[in-house]
Formats: C-alpha cells, sequence, structure tokens
C-alpha cells in the first residue's frame, strides 16, 4: 500500500485515464439534521440517510432521511433502532441495517418497513453490499464476521476473520470482491468470492484515535472512496491498494473551500452521485470529541469531469532502457520494467530548481495496471560523493507513466506542496525487443 498524504487523487491524472479524479471543492448541501449513518444514492439522485444517534454509546436513531440532490429534507422512513449502513437492491427498494434488532430491513419506494433479514448470525450489522447473484453481504461489528443473506432470506456465515475489527462500511467492485473497513483500526480487508479475506490497505492514524479508524466505503469510477473519522479526512483507494487523500486538511472542522484546505469532523457515510462527479459524506457538527456524532450535516466533494483518452500498450521488459524529454535537452528517465514480478523502477534526471545548474537524481517505484503504471516518487538526500554516508529518502509526490508504441511515452508527475506536469518521452535508442514481445 502507498499512503500520500496532503495531495491529490493521481489515479487518471491528466489524460491518462478515463476518470481524472482530482478533488476540487467541497460544500454544505443540507442545513442542521440528525443523521449519523450510511449514505445511499438513488439512480435519481436523492440521497438517503440513516441516524445511527447522538453518541456512538446510544445508538438510538429511528430515521432514514431523504436528501434532494438541492438540498431538501424530508423523513423518507421510521422506527428503527439505530439505523446504519444502507445500499440499494436489486429491486430499487432500499436495504438498511437495523442494528437494534440486530436485523436488515426492506425499504419501499413509499418509505413502508418490512423485516429482510434477522439474526442468523447477524450481531450489530453496519455496512451492506449486493453481488452480482443478488445475495445481500452484512458487516456485523458485533461479532467480526460478514453475513451472506440469499434472495429467499437463508442467513450464513460468508467469512470470518482476524483481521476485522469492528467492520463498519462495507462495498462491492465489478468483479464481486467486497471491501470491508473497520471502525476500531485503519484496516482495510479485501474478500474475494469465496470468502478469503486479505489484508488490503490501512488508514493512518491521529493523535485522538491512534490505532486510526473508519466510517463507510464505496465504490465507483473504477476505484473505492472511504472516509476517516481518525483523521476527519476523504481517501480514494485504487483497486491496486493505493490510499490517497483527496479531501480533507486533517484538522477537525467544518470549513468549506479548496479540497484539500476543506476540514471535516468524524465523517462516516459516503456514496457517490449516479454519474460519479460527486461524492456526498454525512459530517458531525460536534467539535473536539469522538463520541458525539450528531447533529450532521451532508456535504458535497466535487470531482472534475471523465476525460475520455485513448488506450496505450501494455508494458514490458524491453521497454527497459534510457528515455528523453522531448521539450528539455539533458532530461529524462531510466526505466526498469519486470512484468514477472508487477515492479518498476526508474531514475529520473532533472535539474534542481533551488540550485541553478545543479543536476538532481529522483527515482520512482511501483505497479503496473493494464496499460499504465503508477508510481511514487523519492528524494533522497544527505548523501556524499564517493564515500559511506547516512541518506534520507522521503516519498515526494506521485507520478503515471503510459507507453504509447515501443519509443513513444506520456510521463505525468505531482510534487507534494510543489510542481505538477506533463511532457513526452522518447526512447533514447532504439531496441527491437520490445517489438518482439508485443508481436510486431
Amino acid at each position: 500500500m502507498k499512503l500520500i498524504l496532503n495531495t491529490v487523487a493521481m489515479i487518471g491524472l491528466c489524460a491518462f485515464a478515463s476518470f481524472s479524479l482530482k478533488a476540487r471543492q467541497v460544500s454544505t448541501l443540507t442545513p442542521t439534521i440528525q443523521a449519523s449513518g450510511d449514505i445511499a444514492v438513488a439512480p435519481n439522485g436523492d440521497i438517503f440517510v440513516a441516524d445511527y444517534g447522538v453518541r456512538l454509546n446510544q445508538a438510538n436513531g429511528a430515521n432514514v432521511l431523504r436528501v434532494t440532490p438541492t438540498g431538501d429534507v424530508s423523513v423518507f422512513a421510521t422506527g428503527f433502532a439505530s439505523a446504519t449502513g444502507n445500499t440499494f437492491g436489486p429491486d430499487g427498494a432500499l436495504y438498511q441495517s437495523n442494528g437494534g434488532v440486530l436485523g436488515v430491513d426492506r425499504i419501499d419506494a413509499n418509505g413502508n418497513r418490512t423485516p429482510y433479514a434477522r439474526n442468523g448470525g447477524i450481531a450489530v450489522p453496519i455496512g451492506l453490499a449486493f453481488d452480482s447473484n443478488g445475495d445481500l453481504f452484512v458487516n456485523n461489528c458485533g461479532n467480526n464476521s460478514i453475513s451472506k443473506v440469499t434472495p429467499n432470506g437463508a442467513v450464513s456465515v460468508f467469512s470470518a476473520s482476524s483481521l476485522f475489527a469492528c467492520p463498519n462500511g462495507l462495498t462491492i467492485d465489478d468483479a464481486d470482491n467486497l471491501y470491508a473497513v473497520n471502525f476500531s483500526n485503519g484496516i482495510i480487508t479485501k474478500i474475494t468470492p469465496d470468502g478469503s479475506a486479505t489484508f488490503f490497505a490501512r488508514t493512518p492514524g491521529s493523535s485522538s484515535k491512534p490505532a486510526g479508524g473508519n466510517g463507510h466505503i464505496t465504490f465507483g469510477n473504477g476505484q473505492l472512496y472511504l472516509v476517516s473519522n481518525a483523521t476527519h479526512q476523504v481517501f480514494s483507494l485504487s483497486l491496486q491498494g493505493e490510499l490517497t487523500v483527496i479531501a480533507g486538511s486533517g484538522e477537525q472542522g467544518n470549513a468549506d473551500g479548496e479540497a484539500l484546505e476543506a476540514s471535516f469532523s468524524l465523517p462516516n457515510g459516503i456514496d457517490l452521485s449516479p454519474d460519479g462527479a460527486l461524492l456526498y459524506v454525512n459530517d458531525s457538527l460536534t467539535i473536539g470529541t469522538n463520541d458525539e456524532i450528531s447533529p450532521n450535516v451532508i456535504r458535497v466533494i466535487e470531482l472534475p469531469e471523465p476525460v475520455e483518452v485513448e488506450p496505450g500498450i501494455e508494458p514490458n521488459d524491453g521497454m527497459t532502457g534510457a528515455w528523453h524529454n522531448l521539450d528539455i535537452a539533458s532530461q529524462g528517465l531510466m526505466v526498469d520494467i519486470k512484468t514477472d514480478i508487477n515492479s518498476f523502477f526508474a531514475a529520473w534526471f532533472t535539474y534542481d530548481d533551488q540550485i541553478p545548474g545543479e543536476l538532481r537524481w529522483l527515482t520512482l517505484q511501483g505497479g503496473i495496471d493494464d496499460d499504465m503504471i503508477n508510481a511514487e516518487i523519492f528524494n533522497t538526500t544527505g548523501g556524499q560523493f564517493n564515500e559511506i554516508s547516512v541518506t534520507d529518502t522521503q516519498a515526494i509526490g506521485t507520478a503515471m507513466l503510459k507507453f504509447t508504441t515501443c519509443s513513444s511515452a506520456e510521463f505525468s508527475y505531482e510534487i507534494i506542496g510543489g510542481p505538477s506536469g506533463s511532457f513526452e518521452l522518447e526512447r533514447s535508442v532504439p531496441d527491437v525487443f520490445c517489438q518482439t514481445l508485443i508481436g510486431e
């Protein structure tokens, strides 16, 4: 897992993927409401927000609210004993965890609530997700497991793992892999369709919650989005496990504005608008405590419009070698690719803008994702020429590389707190090995 703090999402930066997901603005959509649980967005754009309760130790929220995209609020359904996680089912109904009765309820379009699953191992249910077969999966905070509910209502244990620590949010990708986020620590677990659970990523802790702690998670735009109530931030998470802050300064608050300068307070629920352009997050208005989680507001995180691009060619070992910047002489990358272990390394030689004329080397390390290489940028300092010395290596940014042919490539980079940009690369010495590997 790679963690880039206080920078932007690099998945799809510039013209390298179908979606560019650098968060822009954060705004507040609603007046003050009582809704501390999860968020589920309907196909028509209406936002449904559950109420867990006022405090963590008072799980007594009774309502599910409907919020229109313009911010109008009404009660959609009531009668719950702690409404937590929710999701829309294949039948178009809203399915809602009902923590106090150890079950899940189905809510029709008119707000009528009926029991859908009860007990059978369900214990303090929270996150919900449906797979492509219509099976419902339920995160059980009470016994650190995930239950499976078939369309006929049969409940069974689907997955139990020591990785679960009050599994809270739950979502599912296009391949029916589940992703569960813990409330008691920062771990995100991937669960394959056979129920096998493996460590996937981890959000950071904070001074107030050193063990970390996550709210809910959602999937869309080809990646995952989740909220950390420990650091009061919103993250994107690639399906390769690369975690990136896209909104939130890390300071507890409710300030709107530029995504990385805005502040959140114990964010919990999260979901995407139907077009993938907006993230909705519910946020506590209480500052300075980890227990009092309500009253709330719905915050909106604006994502850029999708950018359609031409695909590149899949990287291969024949692309190893020297590549130079077409726009700036004597600058470029020394590339090493090992596809058998999905590994990419490059040395980027450029000039230091703080010391004119000084040649500077940065290193890049990452992996291969289809036709794209996603890498982290490192800067090493403190070394002395031809002497044994102590050096310091720090991650300073992220980069992406796409090969358009065996002799041309596109490179894009983002330095934390510094410049960003892109340029074209050309292979310095022709080599036929790449053409051989792609069958030309």
